[in-house]
């Protein structure tokens, strides 16, 4: 058995960071009432670092999905999509 842990534990760490800036995002508006803190009130008043971190979130997600995704999720190639090689010849 492979070690399939690291690529998994990968797809899912960099999904939850997307997940985290993009529920900052729609959270702290509410949360600037509620909290004193700045990077809060940062994401509640800057429309700039909003869309910054929504857009940041997304390539997150897509890096997750392209270079991390977990192994019962890659096309494997079924008997028939197999062509035969070509032979071992040098020339045109």
């Amino acid at each position: 058995m492979t070690k399939l842990w690291l690529p998994r534990l990968l797809y899912f760490l960099i999904l939850l960071i997307a997940a985290v800036l993009i529920l900052l995002v729609i959270l702290s508006p509410w949360l600037d009432n509620w909290v004193d803190v700045r990077v809060i009130s940062f994401f509640a008043h800057d429309r700039t670092l909003r869309s910054t971190a929504i857009a940041s979130a997304l390539g997150l997600i897509v890096t997750a999905c392209v270079f991390f995704r977990p192994a019962a999720r890659a096309r494997r190639p079924q008997a028939k999509d197999r062509r035969p090689s070509p032979p071992n010849i040098a020339g045109a």
